[in-house]
């Protein structure tokens, strides 16, 4: 398997990841890649992922670790598994799934162990194997799901924004302006309120409410920024 398409995305899907510590100290490697490969061309974008790959190697990593559970796992709308915006909890994100998987074997995409593959980094990971033109079609897809975490984390004042609304730009859309930052900590009632978002859509899927009847963390593939191949890459048909 080898890149066919833009390291930027599995870039920006690392930077997505739990900060262990040997990823994160490298970080400013990682916006080395990007700021190499050009995809990304707006300047503020750059300038804010430098800022966070720099504050991501040089702060305290147990205070990177805490802030990022306290921003993904405990807050449902900044989900990073896409499946969780679209079917909740119900039945049917379990053959969501099961389907996206098998797309990624037909392509020789191997996930970690224990990763699900709705976990948005492994999915940036999976698209940067792609052709160029098709990594960008296929982000198309959970492009309302972008947008939405990026605003989210925008109005909570968290840097992790930059990463999705660079994402956002990069396909031709226009992040949503936040004019002013909300309090980050919510109560339990307030993140009930906000997880009744409107319908989102993903490789097809309804929202579970138009039917009847972890969150932020992954292992993803963060050990390295090269990547980790078990078999050749084919192009999905």
């Amino acid at each position: 398997m080898h890149h066919n398409g833009y390291k930027t995305f599995k870039a920006l899907g690392m930077m997505l990841c739990y900060p262990h510590k040997d990823w994160s100290s490298n970080a400013n490697e990682l916006y080395q890649i990007i700021a190499d490969e050009g995809l990304i061309k707006d300047g503020n974008d750059l300038q804010h992922l430098q800022q966070f790959a720099a504050q991501l190697q040089n702060r305290d990593i147990l205070d990177v670790q805490e802030e990022y559970v306290e921003t993904f796992d405990r807050n449902k709308s900044l989900s990073l598994h896409l499946f969780e915006h679209v079917h909740g909890e119900s039945r049917d994100r379990g053959q969501a799934m099961a389907d996206l998987s098998e797309i990624y074997q037909e392509a020789g995409f191997s996930l970690d162990k224990n990763e699900l593959p709705d976990y948005l980094p492994a999915f940036l990971e999976y698209v940067s194997y792609l052709p160029k033109e098709q990594s960008i079609e296929m982000l198309q897809d959970p492009i309302k799901i972008l947008k939405a975490l990026g605003k989210r984390l925008a109005e909570r004042g968290s840097d992790y924004s930059v990463i999705l609304n660079s994402v956002v730009r990069v396909l031709g859309h226009n992040p949503e302006v936040v004019e002013k930052k909300k309090p980050f900590a919510l109560s339990y009632e307030q993140l009930d309120k906000e997880w009744e978002e409107k319908p989102i859509t993903f490789l097809g899927a309804e929202d579970p409410s138009a039917k009847s009847g972890g969150c932020g963390g992954g292992s993803c593939h963060c050990d390295s920024t090269e990547a980790k191949p078990e078999k050749d890459y084919k192009q999905p048909q």
